[in-house]
């Protein structure tokens, strides 16, 4: 019995160190139905919204994000192009 391919070769694949962080902290812990949290952006930066599953595009403005579930809900806000200085094509 032939357990394994002699011609397989490993999948070739690139893999960028990321470390995560939550722009808005603890302020994005147990956020109240209706009630909204802030960041301020960076022009040219991309971020991700955890609630909405969302991008949102930095133009050096603060950015308002409001919980619409009818529920207390945990928001995350990443900075997608300050990870590892992803660049804006790798972020979007």
């Amino acid at each position: 019995m032939k357990l394994y391919r002699s011609n397989f070769s490993p999948p070739s694949l690139k893999l960028y160190g990321t470390t995560i962080v939550n722009l808005l902290g603890t302020t994005g812990k147990s956020v109240a139905d209706t009630d909204t949290v802030s960041f301020s952006s960076v022009n040219g930066h991309i971020y991700f919204d955890s609630l909405h599953d969302l991008k949102i595009s930095g133009d050096g403005t603060e950015k308002t994000i409001t919980n619409d579930t009818s529920a207390t809900a945990d928001i995350a806000v990443y900075d997608l192009t300050a990870m590892g200085d992803l660049d804006p094509a790798r972020a979007a």
